[in-house]
């Protein structure tokens, strides 16, 4: 992801509710300075944003295998211990992590 790709993205999302590309810019200079990727601050900022408008945050085990430099195979392995972590402890897995259908198309 590139800075230009990540204000975009969260521009289209919650301009509706006044935030400015300066706020983002002023974000993304602070996750930089914190030694952050780009993906790990859009996700940060769609989290933070999320909680902030009370919208559901979604995101891909994919998304989150570049914020944290890891393969999608190991963010999958880590999910899936994460969901046998929460059923050990009483709580619903399906309350944080699930799986939806995708479509693959080939040329």
């Amino acid at each position: 992801m590139t800075r230009e790709l990540l204000v975009q993205n969260i521009m289209v999302n919650y301009k509706k509710y006044g935030v400015t590309e300066k706020m983002i810019n002023d974000l993304i200079d602070s996750g930089i300075a914190a030694g952050q990727n780009y993906d790990g601050i859009y996700l940060g900022i769609k989290l933070a944003l999320s909680k902030l408008y009370n919208e559901e945050f979604y995101c891909t085990s994919s998304e989150m295998a570049k914020a944290f430099g890891s393969s999608e195979d190991e963010m999958d392995q880590l999910i899936e211990e994460s969901r046998k972590e929460l059923i050990a402890t009483g709580k619903n897995p399906d309350e944080y992590f699930w799986t939806t259908p995708s479509t693959k198309f080939m040329m």
